[in-house]
């Protein structure tokens, strides 16, 4: 399915085009327009590698799923992939881009869950297949630039109530069980290694 939304915008003051902002066809392209290694650049009075004022931002958006990419430093690197139906679902992450060898380095990686739908039974039948869509947009972070996860990466998960709760008498026992449920997949997906297998690491 096509994108809904594809955007790259670029902010570079050194170059001719200070702001570039474009629409795109496929995430191929983003390595077209992004280019990291503008990160830094040397001062002219120190030699050293220091770093510029370079941005950028990338936008997709496909069947409900969107997919976000906010660069403002080598040091602060924001990326998500999120979906609000049928039970909102987020992949929340933190990177730095290491100018040595090239790559970004997941530093910090979050599963939030928002279950606006209690039960079991939805969590087995609806959040398994949810869960693979938002982390088919979240990996296209690997179009921006290699990605590397390391070994001790611990992601956490929240799994929480929307407001407002259902107004029945089995409400909390619904939410127990649909929480039971879904920490259940969560273990099972093992992100973690899904990513390293997904991004080619």
């Amino acid at each position: 399915m096509a994108f809904s939304v594809a955007r790259v915008e670029v902010w570079d003051a050194d170059a001719d085009d200070a702001v570039v902002s474009k629409d795109i066809n496929d995430p191929s392209e983003i390595k077209e327009l992004v280019n990291m290694s503008y990160s830094y650049k040397k001062d002219p009075e120190t030699k050293r590698q220091v770093a510029t004022s370079y941005k950028y931002s990338v936008q997709l958006a496909r069947d409900g799923c969107e997919f976000s990419a906010e660069y403002e430093s080598p040091t602060d690197i924001k990326v998500s992939a999120a979906i609000k139906k049928p039970c909102s679902l987020g992949i929340f992450a933190k990177l730095v881009y290491k100018r040595v060898t090239g790559d970004m380095h997941v530093k910090r990686l979050r599963v939030v869950v928002g279950a606006n739908c209690y039960g079991a039974q939805l969590a087995d039948e609806a959040f398994a297949e949810q869960l693979a869509r938002v982390f088919a947009m979240f990996s296209h972070v690997g179009d921006i630039a290699p990605v590397v996860v390391g070994d001790k990466l611990n992601p956490t998960y929240r799994i929480f109530k929307k407001w407002p709760p259902p107004a029945h008498a089995d409400a909390e026992r619904d939410f127990a069980a649909y929480k039971e449920a879904v920490a259940r997949q969560l273990d099972e997906f093992n992100i973690v290694a899904k990513l390293k297998t997904e991004l080619g690491l």
